[in-house]
């Protein structure tokens, strides 16, 4: 974050009240307390906000309970109107992809473009997303104006054909995987061209991917990888199973 400068790097930290109201620190003066939030070994997280020179917040959330970790970084959309910055974005994701040598990623203009595993819409002015249970919860949850698929996504479809997909671009990054772009900005995205762009790559890959039929050979070699979800502790007995153990967990029943 700190390599690409501007909007990626964080004016604040959320280190949360004793009341559990929002208390923000400066980011710069606490970056070892930031990294700390982000390496407890229960319940890790970092929230963080910037609002200059456009409101940005920063959502981190390992777990050591599920297979996958997640971010998410919200950047207000006239940020992209400026000429270049969308170059900017797409930059910070590829680099933040291979940092964390992520199973997919995802750039979308969250007012138009909503996850398929997900009911999502704003009502009034609040945002309000509630789950669609369709099946495995590790299925992409939707396409999006820029698709970043790792590289087990890319073997699951197969090289040849998503290079040949019917979208505005398609990238290929150094550790095999690609990405798969609708059109030419994230802005394009309330037009119905874009939605039909949208549809004919959807009719293309094919609905299993997105709603849990569908799943590749998730990447599990090395001893930082995750091979699995924990099972409930009222299923284990109270016991806490190693999401990174190469041995499947022992049945306590």
């Amino acid at each position: 974050m700190q390599r690409h400068g501007g909007i990626f790097v964080p004016e604040f930290i959320d280190v949360g009240a004793k009341d559990g109201s929002s208390k923000l620190v400066p980011f710069g003066r606490n970056i070892d307390r930031a990294v700390e939030m982000m390496s407890r070994s229960r319940y890790p997280f970092l929230i963080a906000k910037r609002h200059e020179p456009v409101d940005v917040s920063y959502n981190f959330e390992p777990h050591d309970f599920v297979m996958f970790d997640w971010m998410s970084i919200a950047v207000e959309v006239d940020w992209f109107r400026e000429k270049g910055n969308t170059d900017k974005m797409m930059a910070f994701a590829s680099d933040l992809y291979g940092s964390m040598e992520a199973a997919s990623g995802r750039v979308r203009h969250e007012k138009h473009e909503q996850r398929m595993n997900r009911v999502e819409g704003y009502v009034g002015e609040t945002f309000v997303s509630s789950p669609v249970e369709m099946g495995p919860k590790r299925h992409l949850p939707g396409l999006y104006w820029a698709n970043i698929l790792g590289p087990e996504y890319v073997d699951m479809w197969g090289r040849r054909l998503l290079l040949k997909a019917p979208c505005h671009r398609v990238d290929e990054l150094s550790d095999g995987g690609m990405i798969l772009y609708l059109s030419e900005s994230p802005l394009d995205a309330g037009t119905a061209q874009y939605r039909q762009a949208k549809a004919r790559l959807l009719r293309y890959l094919g609905p299993e991917a997105f709603d849990g039929r569908r799943e590749p050979k998730f990447r599990t070699k090395g001893r930082w990888r995750k091979k699995r979800d924990a099972r409930p502790l009222v299923e284990t007995g109270g016991v806490r199973e190693d999401v990174f153990a190469d041995e499947p967990p022992l049945d306590t029943r």
